[in-house]
């Protein structure tokens, strides 16, 4: 394993950018494994963070445990970092003068999508029925 970080919570370690592994009875056991990612940080509270493969420009954001992107955000990041607190989501992308520093607020939170169903004409001053459906990815 290399580039590890040990997990909060217990005996656990993140090895690599795609895979966290538990330690019992002197061996080590993949818990959860991660879509493919050059690199990754793991917040205090255990979210990890992990930079996509270069095809893809993503940034990624999983819940501990999980090996689902609760979100994920287009950026050319070459590195991220994690605030002491995991506030906030720190990014370094590339930029044509070299790179620049990017802050991501409240990366955990997923991204929601709207859908609206509306008729696309109406008579004035009549009831219009509108439905509407919220759907958290």
């Amino acid at each position: 394993m290399t580039n590890d970080d040990l997990l909060p919570g217990g005996p656990t370690v993140r090895g690599g950018a795609t895979k966290r592994y538990a330690y019992a009875d002197g061996a080590f056991t993949e818990t959860v494994s991660y879509p493919f990612g050059q690199r990754a940080d793991v917040a205090p509270n255990g979210l990890v963070a992990q930079v996509g493969s270069v095809e893809e420009n993503r940034v990624s954001v999983y819940r501990p445990g999980e090996s689902k992107a609760v979100r994920t955000c287009a950026l050319d990041a070459s590195q991220v970092a994690w605030a002491p607190d995991a506030s906030p989501l720190f990014a370094l992308v590339s930029s044509p003068g070299g790179y620049t520093l990017r802050v991501l607020t409240d990366p955990a939170l997923s991204v929601s999508t709207i859908t609206v169903n509306a008729p696309s004409t109406a008579t004035r001053a009549k009831p219009l029925a509108v439905s509407a459906r919220l759907r958290r990815r």
